[in-house]
């Protein structure tokens, strides 16, 4: 019998979707495997310093203003969800901002202090936490014992088992070849911060014209 404390929870599933767009699976389980793991991770970070969470629903003081990076293949998921998951009234409120968007505005899927696409956050916002006192303000900064703690062997280690994940939408299928890339930080290159994304063309879904190229690493 499988332990409570080693059962992976259950993965959100769209199967007609994902017979569709072959990439889509693959990001699910990223965003599953980061999901399982960061929990665990806060968890043991939580009892550690003998602080609580400070993260709850409702508190949205990272979306404003702040700007996170973001994967081309996460770009995909957020056009598919606004394009063919939200109802119509949110689709069109969401679609707006993103179609006005201009830095430093707000997250363009910040929706009445939600955000419009929860199930497909990107990473960035998916492994974000603070523990003790909640962030104040429009600004959240980062303590020195928070940035020890995202640089911990844990950390890495979880980075490593998403991004073999979602590296063969890059073109890069081999087991061998992933974790020279990850090594390489070739997940890190291809990624651009929120502010810099061209919300216009994911507001219009061209993302989802066939199958994805292997993206490039800008040099």
């Amino acid at each position: 019998m499988t332990s409570k404390k080693n059962k992976r929870s259950l993965r959100p599933r769209y199967p007609e979707d994902e017979a569709k767009y072959p990439w889509l699976r693959r990001l699910l389980e990223a965003y599953h495997i980061s999901d399982d793991g960061t929990r665990t991770l806060v968890e043991a970070e939580s009892k550690r310093r003998n602080e609580p969470v400070a993260c709850q629903k409702g508190c949205y003081a990272c979306c404003i203003r702040e700007s996170y990076p973001v994967s081309p293949l996460e770009l995909f998921g957020i056009s598919w969800y606004v394009n063919e998951r939200l109802d119509e009234a949110a689709r069109a409120a969401v679609l707006h901002r993103m179609a006005t968007f201009a830095p430093p505005a707000s997250c363009p899927l910040l929706d009445g202090g939600v955000c419009a696409i929860y199930p497909m956050r990107p990473l960035s916002c998916r492994t974000f936490y603070r523990f003790g006192e909640p962030c104040r303000g429009e600004t959240t900064e980062t303590t020195q014992q928070d940035a020890d703690w995202l640089k911990s062997s844990e950390h890495r280690d979880l980075a490593r088992r998403v991004s073999l994940e979602m590296l063969p939408f890059y073109g890069i299928a081999r087991h061998n070849e992933r974790i020279k890339a990850f090594n390489d930080g070739y997940m890190l290159a291809v990624t651009q911060s929120m502010h810099e994304v061209d919300w216009k063309a994911v507001a219009t879904g061209q993302l989802h014209r066939g199958e994805p190229r292997a993206a490039r690493v800008q040099q």
